[in-house]
């Protein structure tokens, strides 16, 4: 067995993180796509058939088989995804998709065979509490898998509403000059041009009212004609996969294995999250104009970055730096990874490499602005950090586990705590009423908004929880949206995410409530080991137990949330742990 693992952490070993400069003068993508096209099956690899003829294998060495057999093909399946964030050239876009598609393939050959259903059947049996972690999450992809023609489908309709949503420029045709702008008028013939400024533009340059709405709202249909055919066709192909498995609608089969099980519970939720701003959509441009920034010091953002590690030494993180843009991260003496450091325009961290124990460490890549001038460059580097070093604290020796919650709607809660935890006395906060406040209150409600859409978008006519979307609408933002069939043509994720576009608004605030209810607590090391290291494997259920010390039912969190939420001194609840 060690051979094994030191031969894929070898072959990992290729994909050493590199920079920017690197990538442009030499590109790695042949390489990776050699290595995917050399990929052994799973299912071809001798080591994970000498037990699968055997009921009576052993759990724990069956799991490790598995583990061995994947891990190539996880580790190329991150890689891909990280260069795919890249501006690469046509041919290597379409090798990289084709690379996507055979590890896709691979994936459900794996799934659908009887030798991992069986696996998934004993580990879920077992007494250890990590292989019933590892059960959860192969059920879950069990659940999930469809046939690679399905997918193919599903991939062209989505990639056509998304060519469709950017592709469409904001082109609209005046009758009168009521609504045109006066430098938008064609001064040789005296009539109207079309108009053709940004919607932000337009919108913060236009005094009228009625203008701002008439042009928002045409530019949330702008793509209605084009993608009606390929949202429909998503829509009925979520749906017969839904029926397939024994539910009445898309929304009911995606929301089944998640912590709001059913569309009533995430209704109930969005239903408590919504709070009217009373600033439409179309109003917010020059609200946020005219609102003052929050004040911020201006730092370096390696500066910043030492601030973020001291904050993090207080939950046992250090933090050796090996060069200027190579730091290794420990924590309690235990090495987790390494992090890569590049300047880039937008700041993000990207998995390179997920820490799997026994077989390798991470990798993570953070991209930062050299200068952090605002509010929103220092939020942005807090979120990525807490982003990378939740990735880097897996201890799990099971990429999956590593990887994926007990459910969709739960797998960022750590990140969100650490977020939580990681900006209290290092960010600046968001002054009330300023630009800030304004612009997060705003997309919350927009996000709010949206998930009643996608939700009911999936539900069955006669089941839909929402009547009239147009009063969900004025409830957050105070005027009407009278184009209800235009709701669902406005945003991307209504594709992919769907009925679980609530999942960041939903964790967000019990990430807050967790953080609120514990940041009393002298021990914070604690709370952090039991999200995010958890390794005891304990259930989600026990750990929210233990930090919230009451009842962690669905419905009596989201009162809990909401009546947190109500509260002057956000962080006046003493500690629950």
């Amino acid at each position: 067995m060690l051979k094994s693992i030191l031969a894929i952490t070898l072959s990992s070993s290729l994909f050493i993180c590199i920079s920017t400069a690197a990538y442009a003068a030499v590109s790695p993508i042949p390489i990776l796509i050699n290595q995917c096209l050399q990929l052994t099956p799973p299912l071809a690899q001798r080591d994970f058939h000498q037990h699968d003829t055997n009921d009576d294998a052993d759990a724990l060495l069956q799991s490790y088989t598995l583990e061995k057999a994947l891990l190539g093909l996880f580790n190329i399946k991150d890689r891909l995804q990280y260069y795919r964030s890249f501006n690469v050239s046509p041919s290597h876009r379409e090798n990289l998709l084709q690379c996507q598609l055979r590890l896709s393939d691979m994936m459900s050959e794996t799934l659908n065979s009887v030798i991992v259903q069986k696996l998934a059947f004993s580990l879920k049996e077992s007494k250890e509490a990590e292989l019933q972690q590892l059960s959860i999450r192969i059920n879950t992809l069990i659940k999930d898998r469809t046939s690679q023609k399905v997918k193919s489908q599903l991939y062209t309709a989505q990639a056509n509403v998304k060519q469709g949503l950017r592709s469409q420029n904001l082109t609209l045709n005046f009758d009168s000059a009521d609504c045109v702008l006066p430098n938008n008028k064609n001064q040789e013939n005296g009539k109207d041009a079309n108009f053709h400024l940004s919607i932000a533009s337009y919108l913060i340059r236009q005094n009228d009212v009625h203008c701002q709405q008439l042009v928002w709202q045409a530019y949330q249909g702008r793509a209605k004609d084009k993608n009606s055919q390929a949202l429909m066709r998503i829509a009925n192909i979520k749906q017969e996969i839904a029926a397939q498995a024994g539910f009445a609608d898309h929304s009911d089969f995606a929301l089944s294995n998640q912590f709001l099980s059913s569309a009533q519970l995430v209704a109930l939720f969005l239903n408590a999250e919504t709070k009217a701003i009373n600033t439409s959509p179309w109003e917010i441009g020059r609200e946020l104009a005219a609102a003052v920034k929050s004040p911020v010091k201006q730092t370096t953002s390696s500066a910043f970055i030492q601030l973020l590690y001291s904050r993090a030494n207080e939950l046992g993180f250090t933090f050796e730096i090996v060069t200027e843009h190579i730091h290794r991260v420990w924590h309690n003496g235990r090495l987790l990874g390494d992090m890569y450091f590049n300047v880039g325009e937008r700041t993000r961290a990207q998995r390179l490499r997920v820490p799997v124990q026994g077989f390798q460490f991470g990798q993570v890549q953070l991209n930062t602005k050299p200068l952090l001038t605002t509010y929103w460059d220092k939020h942005d580097l807090v979120s990525a950090m807490a982003n990378a070093l939740s990735q880097l604290s897996g201890t799990s020796h099971y990429y999956l586990v590593n990887t994926l919650g007990e459910t969709n709607d739960t797998a960022q809660l750590g990140s969100h705590w650490l977020e939580y935890f990681l900006s209290e006395g290092v960010l600046e906060p968001k002054q009330p009423e300023s630009r800030e406040d304004k612009i997060v209150k705003y997309s919350t409600q927009l996000k709010v908004f949206r998930a009643k859409v996608a939700l009911d978008f999936y539900r069955n006519r006669e089941s839909k929880l929402y009547k009239n979307l147009t009063v969900e609408f004025t409830k957050s933002f105070g005027q009407p949206w009278d184009e209800p069939e235009n709701h669902p043509y406005s945003f991307l994720a209504i594709t992919d995410l769907g009925p679980l576009y609530y999942q960041d608004i939903w964790q967000e605030e019990l990430a807050l409530l967790i953080y609120q209810s514990t940041r009393g607590c002298p021990d914070q090391q604690s709370v952090f080991e039991l999200l995010l290291i958890n390794e005891d494997s304990l259930s989600l259920e026990q750990r929210l137990t233990t930090l919230l010390n009451q009842s962690i039912d669905p419905i009596s969190l989201i009162k809990r949330i909401q009546d947190a939420s109500n509260v002057e001194d956000k962080f006046s609840l003493s500690c629950t742990l």
